[in-house]
């Protein structure tokens, strides 16, 4: 039973993780570093299979 309890708060978690626009040319406050120079986040794909989103510092994904 807690497997199952673990899954749904997992996509609960998910659902909520902040998603915006941003210019790449902002510097993160937690890092010092452009918005460009994070990761990218490999969970959402564009119909081509391509990366959109990058992840902040702070978990936040943002589109550049």
């Amino acid at each position: 039973m807690n497997k199952n309890k673990n899954k749904n708060k997992n996509k609960l978690d998910r659902a909520y993780i902040a998603k915006y626009r941003a210019s790449g040319e902002l510097v993160c406050k937690k890092c010092n570093k452009t918005y460009y120079e994070h990761p990218l986040c490999y969970d959402y794909v564009d119909n081509y299979g391509d990366p959109y989103l990058n992840i902040l510092c702070n978990g936040d994904l943002v589109k550049l």
